[in-house]
């Protein structure tokens, strides 16, 4: 991705690499939210299932 990044940078005037900068900018400020949104997703899956495990222990179940 990087390469192909260089790449189209060598071809763009500088107006264009401003904007291509600027929407970078907005990408990157866009992923954190999203990338915590995803790990506390997962994270109260993964206390969800150990809940449930500890329950099926207590009882027998398992």
């Amino acid at each position: 991705m990087d390469r192909n990044r260089n790449d189209l940078s060598e071809t763009l005037t500088d107006k264009q690499l401003e904007t291509l900068e600027k929407y970078d900018a907005a990408i990157n400020e866009m992923h954190p939210p999203a990338e915590i949104e995803v790990f506390s997703c997962g994270f109260r899956l993964g206390v969800r299932l150990m809940i449930e495990a500890g329950v099926l222990l207590e009882t027998g179940a398992i």
